[in-house]
């Protein structure tokens, strides 16, 4: 048996990616082109791109907690909810239940354990 390798345009739709790149989108991510991403729902190298750049995350700043927040925050907390049962409120802000529930997935799942959702933690909710 010969393996094949599944290249970008072979994939099908991903649901979780096409509802990833809608909100990056609307949050204004773009390509390393400048470009929107096409939302077709496949993890390609654009979507991988803008994967890199975001790292949703709250830090204590100068006297006051900076936090991500946006439709990207609000995909987060959705795919959070759908896979953990978290009954996350949809706000689209990274608060600490939000960082908590990230923790849990990121250990379930056998990540860094962060609080950050960047790259890593972001394509294990686009196929968990």
């Amino acid at each position: 048996i010969q393996a094949v390798a599944t290249t970008a345009a072979q994939q099908t739709c991903n649901i979780n990616i096409l509802n990833f790149q809608k909100a990056s989108n609307v949050d204004g991510y773009r390509d390393q082109h400048g470009n929107e991403l096409v939302e077709d729902g496949k993890d390609g190298t654009n979507t991988q791109y803008v994967r890199r750049q975001i790292s949703i995350r709250a830090k204590l700043g100068f006297l006051k907690i900076e936090r991500s927040t946006g439709e990207t925050v609000k995909w987060l907390q959705m795919r959070l909810n759908e896979i953990l049962g978290a009954n996350l409120q949809i706000t689209g802000e990274y608060d600490s239940t939000t960082v908590k529930a990230v923790k849990e997935f990121q250990q379930r799942y056998h990540l860094t354990v962060d609080g950050i959702a960047g790259y890593n933690t972001l394509q294990a909710l686009f196929y968990n």
